[in-house]
């Protein structure tokens, strides 16, 4: 919630706003139990395995992922609060601290419009450009806009290149790193050149709810740094 609006100059302004930590709390609850009841841990049946275990081995995952969701909704909350339009990304005056059942404390700073007085411009004149607009460019105009409101269903089908797919995965063991299995998730379309060609191929073919298992090895070479 919005706690102050400073104006540091005609072009400036500082916000405080403060995240309660309750509301830190359900999101970090509602995540653990979405996860628990997509997780197959060995020995429990699918979504009854204990919440504590799901937090214990997936925690640190799912702090950050709320981290990252609450500081941009409580920050566009703030802006219509405050009635501020920002013309530039916001900056964060320090770097804001995590901490269980603690609130979230962040100070912000964005720049704005100036407002400008007296402004006279009645007698300004203006010249007009004329525009043509062929009959393909409101064709294109109209697939474009066609498929920002697209809606996605989930198909049946087994998946092929250049298919949205939505998946979890679990990292591998890195040989000489002291490293903690976690599920992450991941939408992506078949064909990103971030799967490495051997990926690609376990995936093609499968369909909706298919687990697939596999070893591989990357080299130094492959762009993905997190793969």
């Amino acid at each position: 919630m919005l706690q102050s609006v400073e104006d540091i100059s005609p072009t400036k302004k500082r916000l405080r706003i403060e995240i309660p930590s309750d509301v830190i709390e359900r999101e970090i609850k509602d995540s653990l139990e979405k996860l628990r009841q997509r997780m197959r841990i060995p020995g429990f049946r699918p979504g009854k395995a204990p919440l504590n275990l799901i937090e214990k081995r997936f925690g640190n995952e799912v702090n950050a992922e709320v981290f990252e969701k609450v500081i941009p909704e409580f920050f566009s909350r703030a802006l219509m609060e405050a009635n501020v339009n920002p013309i530039t990304p916001p900056v964060f005056d320090e770097k804001p601290e995590f901490r269980r059942n603690n609130p979230i404390h962040l100070s912000i700073t964005v720049e704005v419009m100036p407002n400008i007085e007296n402004l006279h411009y009645e007698d300004i004149r203006a010249k007009d450009i004329p525009v043509t607009v062929e009959d393909a460019d409101l064709e294109d105009a109209l697939k474009k806009v066609a498929g920002e409101k697209a809606v996605y269903e989930v198909a049946e089908k087994e998946i092929e290149m250049d298919d949205l797919v939505n998946f979890d995965f679990v990292d591998c063991e890195v040989v000489g790193e002291e490293t903690t299995p976690s599920m992450k998730e991941r939408v992506s379309q078949m064909g990103n050149e971030m799967f490495p060609p051997d990926i690609l191929e376990k995936m093609i073919g499968k369909k909706k709810g298919d687990i697939s298992e596999f070893t591989t090895t990357f080299d130094k070479t492959l762009s993905s740094k997190e793969l």
